[in-house]
């Protein structure tokens, strides 16, 4: 690769040049210089569907298509090193100002289009003699990305090659890529972080998700902390916030359920009973996954969500890997269109799933607490628990009073209550601290309505 630039750059003064060299002459030169690696590509293009001819796979989702596999993995790489070749190539003739250094545009494309045949003679006769081929490819790029880092500063542009990380697919290929891009410093991988989530490697990726889950789980320990002195916060933080850090991670890498185990336990086992202060059954523990509307408290289950995310970011974006993948042409109202249909898919079986697990729960809950729960759920008595604990609104609450709500809520026993009534010495109960009139809250919840609807007169 090194002797086709080097050579050609200092001994074949036969290659055609443009005599101006003003920006517009040199792209157009560099367009002209990509149509051979255009012809490449049309023909592997061709090949595919020569070859689905004479193998009879003619429908993509028959049972015929692993005859063309091959064919298919070289008319991808080939797009994908397309791509990056256009790229290097008008970047670079933006740089270039004299006629010999003009001369590595083509030289540049002759290395493109014979890294391309010989890569896809290699992997037609066996997947692993296609290293030649990758390794040319990624050798030019290498050098064009060495002449740009060369370059560039003086037009005030100063590439950071140290910063790009080269994600490799297959594990024969790293030895290829880290000899091309090792004096640029290039980081190459077999995985890396990506947007939020995670490509490559499906080892590494577990480990990610491993390390993200473990993070996770020294924050609900905070949070379990906290909520000793201010379940209410803790709670709002949990629900409003970190359940959606690891919702996203789950609509982005598949197959993830198993690494949260760890941290619904860890929900189950530590966050639970700071909040509520007490021991929680199993019963609540799965009461407690379901929306507030639900009767629930709406923190999802870790585990059970991570399938259900996955599968349906897959299905929303449908639209957009078929048009990547060549399949169809993108159309922007009917990706908005698949989504909107996914989503509600998506809504209205999760609805069912979640009205069957309410229903299980209270078939095993006591009388008291069943009417509890059915309470809430029929007179739509949870809005107090999804809002936002803003004390300049008056929503924050005491941990004694948030505590003594969700004792309201699910029939739990009040904490920190005396055993008798201190106006009239009866037994003190819930009911009975409602009633008592010599002792009760009667005239204290009158004036607590007063004083609300006086504060919002005085708003008028």
């Amino acid at each position: 690769m090194l002797a086709i630039f080097y050579g050609g750059y200092y001994y074949c003064d036969f290659i055609p040049v443009p005599a101006s060299l003003d920006l517009a002459t040199r792209l157009a030169f560099t367009l002209r210089c990509l149509f051979p690696a255009v012809v490449v590509l049309a023909f592997f293009i061709v090949s595919v569907g020569m070859k689905r001819v004479s193998t009879g796979a003619l429908n993509p989702l028959g049972n015929k298509e692993h005859l063309v596999q091959v064919h298919k993995n070289i008319l991808t790489n080939t797009v994908e090193q397309f791509l990056v070749f256009a790229v290097c190539s008008l970047t670079l003739a933006t740089y270039l100002e004299t006629s010999t250094e003009m001369k590595l545009i083509p030289l540049y494309t002759v290395a493109f289009v014979a890294g391309r045949v010989l890569f896809r003679i290699g992997y037609v006769i066996s997947p692993q003699y296609r290293a030649f081929g990758m390794h040319l490819n990624f050798g030019s790029t290498g050098f064009v990305l060495a002449k740009l880092c060369q370059l560039g500063p003086s037009y005030g542009y100063y590439p950071e090659p140290k910063k790009t990380v080269v994600v490799v697919v297959y594990e024969n290929d790293v030895d290829a890529a880290h000899a091309c891009f090792h004096d640029l410093g290039i980081k190459v991988v077999r995985g890396h972080r990506f947007l939020g989530g995670f490509i490559g490697d499906e080892e590494q990726m577990k480990r990610f998700v491993d390390e993200k889950v473990k993070d996770w789980m020294s924050h609900v320990l905070k949070l379990a902390k906290a909520a000793e002195h201010y379940p209410q916060a803790a709670y709002a933080a949990l629900s409003k916030s970190m359940q959606f850090e690891w919702s996203f991670l789950q609509h982005v890498i598949p197959n993830c359920s198993a690494s949260f185990l760890c941290l619904r336990d860890q929900i189950n086992a530590i966050f639970w009973p700071a909040i509520l202060d007490g021991g929680v059954s199993a019963s609540e523990l799965s009461l407690f996954t379901l929306p507030a509307r639900l009767g629930g408290m709406g923190i999802n289950d870790p585990v059970d969500s991570a399938g259900i995310a996955f599968s349906t970011s897959r299905t929303c974006t449908k639209k957009i890997v078929d048009a990547i993948k060549g399949h169809e042409e993108f159309c922007v109202s009917d990706h908005n269109n698949q989504m909107h249909e996914a989503k509600k898919q998506q809504k209205v079986a999760l609805n069912t799933s979640q009205q069957s697990t309410l229903a299980s729960i209270m078939t095993s809950l006591s009388g008291d607490k069943k009417h509890a729960v059915k309470r809430a759920v029929e007179n739509k008595a949870s809005i107090w628990l999804t809002v936002i604990p803003a004390s300049h609104h008056h929503f924050d609450l005491s941990p004694t009073e948030f505590r003594d709500a969700l004792a309201l809520r699910y029939h739990r026993p009040f904490l920190k209550v005396p055993a008798e009534c201190d106006g009239c010495g009866d037994k003190f109960t819930f009911q009975h601290a409602l009633d008592c009139r010599k002792g009760g809250l009667v005239t204290q919840r009158h004036n607590e309505v007063k004083d609300a609807l006086g504060d919002l007169a005085s708003k008028v």
